[in-house]
């Protein structure tokens, strides 16, 4: 269900409103809403606090290593992210559903971040989709051979979620003061969520992201991480592949 209303939404955002049946004006009084919002009122509220939940969902099996579960997480953070910033740019989704809920605001700043820093792991997943045998790994069905030769002249692989992200940041930023009003609205979303060493980390990678900068921010970091790495194992005091220094953020 949202790989395809996240798709439809990449290609054509437009389609939101006449997925939102318009509420009567009785419906928004029994629900406490208003039209402020815009489309959909509060059907859409839900929609996108639905949409967020999904997006930001992690699943035991992919805490506990499943390889498989790992890359669909990943391609679900990536392509409900994208699709959300999406509608954000194009001035589909009004801004106020977010900055007025901070707590949305600050849910999708954390998935940005995510699917930002899952960038090298979401290329080796492709690379592994990518190397499949045909007779022993897909047990030569001719079915699911087309639908992965399909899949790598798919948008979704090649969008630039830097770009995708900082453009949709900077529509919220302009809606919000600016950054720092940016800022404030995502520590008042992460009060009594979110730990104050936590916000601390999250603020200046969504003020990197809104930058531009945080590519080269999360490189270099992943870079000291190896570094200490290396330096940890020739003392023989080997850390495991698993232990990313670089994922304590998360």
């Amino acid at each position: 269900f949202l790989e395809v209303l996240a798709r439809l939404f990449l290609g054509a955002p437009q389609a939101l409103p006449a997925l939102l049946a318009p509420e009567t004006e009785q419906q928004q009084q029994q629900d406490g809403s208003s039209s402020s919002n815009g489309i959909g009122g509060t059907s859409l509220q839900r929609f996108i606090d639905c949409w967020l939940l999904v997006a930001s969902a992690t699943f035991l099996e992919e805490l506990l290593g499943v390889g498989h579960m790992a890359m669909l997480g990943r391609f679900r953070r990536r392509i409900a992210a994208a699709a959300l910033s999406r509608l954000i740019s194009e001035g589909v989704l009004p801004v106020s559903i977010l900055l007025e809920r901070p707590e949305r605001l600050t849910r999708l700043a954390t998935v940005m971040i995510k699917v930002c820093d899952e960038v090298d792991r979401y290329a080796g997943d492709l690379s592994h989709l990518d190397g499949l045998d045909f007779e022993q790994e897909l047990n030569s069905d001719y079915v699911l051979a087309a639908r992965l030769a399909l899949s790598r002249g798919d948008a979704v692989r090649h969008l630039d979620v830097f770009t995708t992200f900082q453009t949709a940041l900077g529509t919220l930023a302009n809606s919000a003061g600016g950054e720092a009003g940016l800022m404030n609205v995502i520590a008042a979303g992460s009060a009594g969520t979110t730990s104050q060493a936590e916000l601390q980390e999250l603020q200046p990678m969504v003020s990197a992201l809104l930058h531009g900068t945080l590519q080269q921010r999360l490189a270099a970091e992943k870079a000291a991480a190896e570094a200490r790495r290396q330096e940890i194992a020739q003392r023989g005091l080997a850390l495991p592949e698993w232990a990313d220094v670089e994922d304590d953020m998360m």
